[in-house]
């Protein structure tokens, strides 16, 4: 399970990740992830396509950074429930174009397969 605050678009993202299964059922994840625009003559993106900033005020391409943690638990063999968190530490980018705070990321879902 990964969050993300921004969409595909106009993005190269690095994201290394570890995983653990400390029991059969259990997995848990750390992950780090890196943002940069590709193209500095275009804007970031929602994961909607909804532009989020134009790019017309900074030359920056560092968009930002991303941990999280995460834990997937297979409850059955039908029934998969997942949770996570994560923070987004804004970049160059995200201070020049407007408000720039960290941000908290949790999710949580239920997989049922029939």
């Amino acid at each position: 399970m990964s969050q993300s605050p921004i969409g595909p678009r106009n993005l190269i993202h690095v994201r290394p990740s570890i995983t653990i299964r400390p029991h059969k059922d259990v997995e848990l994840s750390l992950s780090g992830s890196a943002y940069w625009r590709q193209s500095t003559d275009d804007g970031i993106y929602a994961i909607s396509g909804t532009l989020v900033r134009s790019g017309r005020d900074s030359d920056a391409r560092f968009i930002g950074t991303q941990a999280e943690i995460a834990v997937a638990w297979q409850a059955t063999p039908d029934l998969n429930l997942s949770a996570s968190v994560g923070v987004f530490d804004p970049g160059t980018f995200i201070r020049e174009t407007g408000p720039a705070q960290v941000i908290a990321l949790v999710g949580v879902m239920a997989n049922y397969r029939f």
